[in-house]
């Protein structure tokens, strides 16, 4: 189950992938949300994440 953050966390990797075109399901847009408890960027339609911090 995914976990919504209030604030947005501050990384060059996120903040490059945060809006693309998911390479996943080609139809939903990257976001920054947690995924598994660490800081991601996922799909917003597949939830798949395509960068996660540890």
């Amino acid at each position: 189950m995914q976990q919504q953050r209030s604030e947005t966390v501050v990384h060059p990797v996120i903040d490059a992938l945060e809006g693309r075109t998911c390479s996943f399901c080609e139809k939903g847009k990257l976001v920054q949300d947690i995924y598994k408890g660490n800081d991601a960027v996922i799909c917003d339609v597949c939830a798949t994440p395509s960068a996660q911090l540890w």
